[in-house]
């Protein structure tokens, strides 16, 4: 009997770990699978985050173009760049300097020969707050009307007013405006001659940079996520800590690796040690960058736009995924524990019945029979020891009666 109980154990034991290996290897083989699917979608929800808001801040860049354009389209801009010209023309200020202009002129900016164009303009930074400053200048570089302090009357020889002429328009870099402590950058397009359509004059104007930050500190990415961006030469264009902004991170050794990793390739996302937030030391962060490249004719400043955020937090739904099939796979032990169990108890308790009957049959009793309950390979033998029980019962009476037959 204790045979069979020890078969019972052993058939429990080797079942259980059979199944335990073939279920501990299944949730290894999906914790890695689903690490690598959740990690890959996780990675590419950010590239798509940081590829969408450099798309929007060069929509918003190309926006402020187009709109200086719709401006400098203006009849009475048209009108005054080309009264420009013509004075410019008449008084021989063509071929004048900027000291000769200062002579000439004095403290006077602007040539003043547009009241129209003048007034227009000055409505403009009224109702428009993103325009903190506009004016514009003629063909020759020479300021027509002005709305605000300029440094000079002639700009034939800056590199802005140049690259407008050339390229058809022109974005310069932000700058801080002490006056106002305000951020801001500047935008420039040609004025169209009259007939021609050709650059006639060129008009600028300083947009108020808030518009620009507005686009990125509206996106959020968890409670330790943030979006940043940088120009080419790294310093903090928008950061959501004040106090960041408008720094240099190449002057920083702690954004060594972040640096290293966007002049390694144009886009992508990396595990890096960086300071986040709060933190005064480095902490693991995944980062996902792009650049900025531009819209249409528009080829954009190479801003690097990056998505920074935990790993601990964004690796969250990972760890939860990895513990949900802890659980399901311990649970499945469990019950094919239970199972295995049950059908070894049964299993076990058929043997013991079939032995019980086979010493009976041994000690004599040829009337031992087994009650068939199954079809299947257990009743089988059942109906086999009852079919070997009747033989040995008929061969036994037929040796009683050659006994009898000779003893008589």
């Amino acid at each position: 009997m204790r045979r069979f109980r020890s078969i019972q154990a052993e058939l429990i034991l080797a079942f259980t770990a059979i199944v335990t290996v073939v279920i501990g290897v299944a949730i290894v083989v999906n914790l890695v699978a689903t690490r690598k699917i959740v990690e890959k979608a996780i990675r590419e929800d950010l590239d798509q985050t940081v590829r969408r808001t450099a798309e929007r801040i060069d929509g918003a860049l190309y926006g402020k173009i187009s709109e200086l354009r719709n401006i400098a389209s203006t009849p009475s801009i048209i009108e005054a760049a080309e009264l420009g010209r013509k004075k410019s023309e008449y008084m021989g200020l063509t071929k004048v300097d900027n000291e000769g202009l200062k002579r000439r002129f004095g403290k006077s900016k602007m040539l003043n020969i547009s009241p129209k164009a003048l007034s227009y303009l000055k409505k403009l930074v009224d109702r428009n707050q993103s325009i903190l400053d506009i004016y514009f200048t003629d063909i020759y570089g020479i300021n027509v009307a002005v709305t605000g302090p300029v440094t000079k009357l002639g700009h034939w020889d800056d590199f802005w007013w140049n690259a407008t002429m050339k390229s058809g328009h022109f974005l310069g870099s932000f700058e801080l405006i002490e006056s106002s402590n305000r951020y801001s950058f500047s935008v420039a397009v040609p004025i169209p001659h009259p007939q021609t359509g050709k650059p006639n004059g060129v008009l600028k104007a300083i947009f108020d940079f808030s518009d620009i930050e507005s686009i990125v500190n509206k996106i959020q990415l968890g409670s330790s996520g943030r979006i940043v961006t940088y120009s080419p030469d790294y310093q903090v264009i928008t950061h959501p800590i004040k106090t960041m902004r408008y720094s240099m991170i190449s002057q920083d050794d702690a954004f060594a690796p972040l640096i290293d990793a966007i002049e390694s390739t144009e886009a992508g996302s990396f595990n890096l040690d960086l300071p986040l937030h709060n933190a005064s030391k480095p902490s693991p962060l995944i980062v996902s960058f792009t650049r900025t490249s531009g819209l249409k004719e528009f080829k954009g400043l190479g801003w690097i736009v990056t998505a920074q955020i935990s790993e601990e937090e964004l690796l969250a739904p990972v760890q939860q995924a990895e513990s949900f099939i802890l659980l399901v796979g311990a649970g499945t032990i469990l019950l094919s524990s239970v199972l295995i169990g049950i059908i070894s108890w049964r299993f076990a308790r058929h043997i013991r019945r079939l032995t019980r009957a086979t010493e009976r049959l041994g000690r004599g009793d040829l009337d031992t029979r087994l009650t068939v309950t199954t079809s299947n390979e257990l009743g089988q033998l059942d109906f086999a020891f009852n079919e070997m029980a009747r033989s040995l019962k008929a061969a036994m009476e037929e040796i009683e009666a050659i006994v009898q037959y000779v003893a008589d």
